[in-house]
Parts: C-alpha cells; structure tokens; sequence
C-alpha cells in the first residue's frame, strides 16, 4: 500500500444542526487522533448524495497503531466531544490486499 501499511476507515453522520460545529472540530480531532502514534496521512471526505455523512481515511504504518487508533477514536465518540454530535460510528481497518496474516503474499 503506497505510504503505509493500514489505513482505519471511519464512517457516520454528524447531525444536521450540528455541522458547522463539527466542522470547527477537524484540527481537535486530528490532533487526538495523533496521540495514538504515527499518522503518515488523515482526511475527510463528506457523501456528496448524503450530506451530513462524513468518512476518515487515516493511514498509518502498522496494525499495533490502527489497533490503537481504533480504541482512540472509540472512547471520543463514546465519552468526546462528538458524542452529541454523531450517530453511529462504523469503524474498520484495512491492510494491502495481497498481504495474508501471516505476511506472505496470497495466491
């Protein structure tokens, strides 16, 4: 994968009267994301067909990071900020598709 091992993939909708605020939010919630170690990239993207639904790709190095990432991002949306804000948070994470567990390449 070029730039990094993983990437964790966020998805869910921020509440219509609750945008601009969230919006205000994306440097926060960069920057705690940040304190689970090495983030090599982390965007925003929001569904043009359905507004208000926003997704993050947050690539990272290693599994241990997304592993640590995930629990992060976890606890704000359970205890944070953006509790209030958001409705359902689907959280996943991806490696290269020829990568196996073991780290030997499929065939």
């Amino acid at each position: 994968m070029e730039n990094g091992g993983f990437i964790v993939f966020l998805e869910y909708r921020v509440h219509t009267h609750k945008r601009e605020l969230y919006l205000q939010l994306l440097d926060y919630l960069r920057s705690e994301t940040a304190r689970a170690g090495a983030i090599i990239r982390h965007e925003w993207m929001e569904s043009v067909d359905q507004p208000g639904l926003f997704v993050e790709m947050i690539r990272v190095p290693d599994e241990e990071t997304s592993q640590r990432v995930i629990s992060l991002r976890r606890n704000l949306a359970l205890n944070g900020r953006m509790k209030e804000m958001t409705d359902k948070l689907n959280i996943w994470m991806f490696r290269p598709a020829e990568q196996s567990s073991t780290g030997e390449k499929d065939v």
